[in-house]
């Protein structure tokens, strides 16, 4: 999150500075390996920013917040799985666990019931983990600002390392 408030500063002081470097600030950042998996929360996250400096309303403002630290949060642990799938080759379903209940946190103070549950321990491919935190997060965020509440239960036990059942569930989010 604090990259992406960086880029969306940078922007906004080059802008009122009449420079061209917003447009390398951006490219440099696309060029990173995570961004392609982020790119699309990257920019909900510069919008709702953009929104925010304009709204005087303090409601609107707590949500838009809200929303940002969620977002921020995915952001976060997405590139998590990423350093460490590159670094190991795959993910331990305790770091999955910990991505999940670091989101749950903040859709919990952003006023959404949420409970999560992760079965299993060992380690899973770094596809199978990122599939299951994503398909998470494109629930969440189809659902916000109106999200309410929120069950996501994981039963690592019976995932097959080399298959992944998700992909027929992920396609169709």
């Amino acid at each position: 999150i604090a990259r992406a408030l960086h880029i969306a500063a940078a922007v906004d002081e080059q802008r009122a500075h009449g420079k061209d470097e917003p447009r390398r600030a951006v490219r440099r950042h696309e060029r990173r390996p995570c961004h392609k998996q982020t790119a699309r929360q990257i920019g909900m996250l510069k919008r709702w920013l953009d929104e925010l400096k304009e709204t005087d309303d303090p409601g609107r403002a707590r949500c838009l917040l809200g929303q940002v630290i969620i977002i921020g949060t995915y952001i976060k642990r997405r590139n998590n799985l990423i350093f460490i799938g590159v670094q190991q080759g795959e993910i331990s379903i305790r770091e999955l666990r910990l991505c999940l209940n670091e989101s749950m946190e903040n859709l919990t103070l952003h006023g959404v019931n949420c409970r999560i549950s992760v079965k299993g321990e060992g380690r899973l491919s770094v596809e199978q983990a990122a599939q299951i935190y994503d398909l998470f997060e494109a629930v969440v965020e189809e659902s916000l600002p109106t999200l309410q509440c929120i069950l996501f239960f994981v039963d690592a036990e019976k995932t097959e390392k080399d298959k992944c059942p998700l992909d027929r569930m992920h396609k169709n989010v």
